[in-house]
């Protein structure tokens, strides 16, 4: 029969507890034995002492009463004696209690005091020895008896026996719970950790006080140690690519399914490129395998550095590597972490004294779009790998042709901003903000217009989004604001325009930009202009997207004295919260709300919000007005002010100053 750990410790507990008994009982019983020898010799003491004096005293029978005195003073001395009696041939001569005695003669009586048991001790009535006097030179023989306080006796037993098994308790508790933590500590807890250790390979034991537990723990914890330096290896083998050190396929196929499940979660995309080194077999067959080899090292050392900690970066075999990219916040930003992995490939190579030029391919396929197993996404990534090479090698491709060519259509536009830029072909167009009341223009709207030399006019909408996406709005922003502002400082010198207020809008990406607060400033403060007559716009957006930058940007423009409007109020989600909390002082009615002005819902849209700008002391600008109806309207709700081509379109700035003229005058 197989005990565990805890049965074998009960066990012994159980003969310890009866070992410790046996002693125990054993130590009680010599305990009272010793108590009763000790009763015995007092007893025994008193009955010579008592008859000694009595054969002194008594010289006649009938006179035995003179012991009286003498025996009281023994009895009030010593509790265990209860009474002393004298007979003379079975009959009572003396008692020394009032209380008569019902001993008759010699029954119960005991008159050896020698090897008393505790049983004698406390069923003999008493015990006697002789007392001899001489009476008229007759020796006559008396009897004299102790009795004992039995009551008392047993109550002294009683208190020995209740104190010893006190006193037994308190201690044997002591022990055991001394002795079960001591063990459970030392042996049942560590031998239970060793079990836990060696079945489940948890956390390693502590140190061991037993010897030879300690060996046993320092075995294992060597053993799992080898063992888990093994498996490691073994893993890492298993995932790493020999040659390049790099993940092998198994493991990109393990992080993409992971990848793949997290973002169909949050409805991410990321993108799997497959690349290959250009005309490769070249190198191998001119120089030889190992400068191949060596080659391949080489760029896998570089890959990592060119994309992000986060993205993934695999050899799948011979030239041919994947890359998986994430958390990339464009396809411009996309196709900008590509291009520089195809200019770190596309460099010359030093390899075992040889100087190899080379140049890289890839195809790109996106998740979802272009598929969602790992097995889809490597497929069609190979397709656009195959039309890569078709194209000339050199290049990236993406999937499928319409996404391609819109990529290339951005990263086109956002090259030609750029150079449009240096070159000066965008330009300020300015539409008039005209009071309801006096329709007299009282302000102007700047907007970006983008004037090519080979496309003509932009449309905003075909580069305002690109540029936000890619950046550039930024660098864009800059110019906007340098321009505006030096336009206000020309309208501050010419009377008919030194009253108009100018309006700049400003985009989220603006404000999230580190650099945009301390830029600003610098701009306003060296343009000069009177922020008293300047304006800017902001959105929604701005707030739901940056709202920390925001509230900062928000609070520097009002301390520079600038007025501060709420573009497109109505479209976004928290129009009410954003009005209570930043200090606005301009609101502009979205244009979907002013197309909707002949539907019941539109009216009371339109009448709720200018009645709401009007009672939190702001004042309303109506953008899109169109029709003199819809200007009709406007005036009887008392909106304040109004934009539109019912006044003009955009203008450039001399167009704009005519039109003021003409119009205020």
């Amino acid at each position: 029969m197989k005990l565990s750990i805890k049965a074998f410790m009960l066990l012994l507990y159980a003969i310890i507890v009866l070992f410790f008994t046996s002693i125990s009982v054993y130590m009680y019983i010599s305990q009272r034995d010793k108590m009763v020898d000790l009763i015995a010799s007092d007893v025994q003491k008193n009955l010579l002492e008592v008859s000694y004096y009595a054969s002194k005293v008594i010289d006649n029978v009938n006179n035995v009463s003179v012991v009286k005195p003498m025996i009281d003073r023994r009895i009030a001395s010593n509790e265990i004696v209860d009474r002393f009696l004298i007979f003379h041939n079975e009959k009572l001569l003396f008692n020394s209690s009032l209380v008569n005695s019902d001993i008759s003669g010699k029954n119960g009586i005991s008159g050896n005091l020698k090897n008393i048991s505790f049983y004698d001790l406390l069923h003999k009535q008493g015990f006697a020895t002789n007392i001899y006097i001489y009476q008229q030179d007759q020796q006559i023989r008396l009897n004299l008896v102790l009795i004992l306080n039995h009551k008392l006796l047993q109550q002294n037993f009683s208190d020995l026996k209740i104190n010893f098994l006190v006193i037994y308790c308190v201690i044997f508790i002591f022990v055991y719970l001394f002795l079960w933590k001591l063990i459970d500590k030392y042996l049942i807890y560590t031998l239970e950790k060793l079990r836990q250790y060696a079945y489940y390979n948890s956390s390693i034991p502590p140190v061991m006080m037993i010897k030879e537990l300690e060996y046993i723990r320092s075995s294992m914890l060597q053993t799992f140690t080898r063992l888990e330096v093994e498996k490691e290896k073994l893993y890492k083998a298993s995932i790493t690519d020999e040659l390049s050190g790099l993940s092998n396929k198994n493991h990109l196929e393990e992080r993409l399914g992971r990848l793949i499940s997290r973002s169909r979660r949050d409805k991410k995309e990321f993108a799997f490129v497959f690349m290959d080194i250009d005309h490769f077999k070249d190198v191998n067959d001119l120089l030889g395998h190992s400068v191949g080899d060596k080659l391949l090292v080489d760029i896998s050392k570089k890959l990592p550095d060119v994309v992000r900690t986060n993205d993934i970066v695999a050899r799948i075999g011979g030239d041919e590597f994947a890359l998986v990219l994430s958390e990339y916040s464009s396809h411009i930003e996309l196709t900008m972490i590509l291009e520089r992995i195809l200019d770190m490939v596309d460099s010359e190579w030093h390899v075992e004294g040889h100087k190899v030029k080379i140049s890289a391919s890839m195809g790109v396929s996106l998740y979802p779009r272009d598929g969602e197993n790992i097995e889809n996404l490597l497929k069609n990534s190979d397709i656009a790998l195959f039309e890569a090479k078709n194209k000339g090698r050199a290049r990236y491709n993406f999937f499928t042709q319409e996404l391609n060519e819109k990529i290339i259509t951005e990263i086109e536009t956002n090259n030609q901003m750029r150079e449009a830029l240096k070159h000066g072909e965008f330009e300020l167009y300015y539409q008039p903000k005209v009071d309801i009341l006096s329709s007299k223009i009282i302000g102007a709207e700047a907007l970006i217009r983008w004037n090519s030399p080979t496309k003509g006019l932009v449309p905003p909408n075909s580069f305002i989004p690109i540029a936000e996406n890619s950046g550039f709005i930024v660098e864009l922003g800059e110019w906007i604001f340098k321009t505006a502002f030096n336009q206000q400082l020309e309208w501050s010198q010419q009377s008919y325009l030194k009253d108009l207020v100018l309006s700049v809008n400003l985009s989220v990406k603006q404000i999230a930009n580190d650099k945009f607060i301390d830029t600003f400033q610098t701009i306003f403060t060296n343009s000069g202009a009177d922020s008293r007559y300047l304006e800017i716009e902001l959105t929604e957006s701005v707030f739901i997207n940056s709202a920390g930058q925001a509230l900062e940007v928000v609070n520097l423009f009002r301390s520079l004295g600038f007025m501060i409007s709420l573009d497109d109020f109505g479209t976004g989600y928290s129009s009410l919260s954003y009005l209570k909390k930043l200090p606005f002082d301009i609101i502009k009615i979205d244009k979907t709300f002013i197309d909707d002005y002949n539907s019941i819902s539109g009216k009371v849209y339109i009448d709720t919000i200018i009645k709401m700008g009007h009672s939190l002391g702001m004042k309303l600008v109506a953008e899109g007005v169109e029709t003199q109806e819809q200007l009709e309207f406007l005036k009887e709700l008392e909106c304040n002010i109004f934009q539109g081509y019912l006044c003009s379109k955009p203008l450039p700035v001399k167009q704009f100053e005519e039109l003021v003229l003409k119009t205020n005058s």
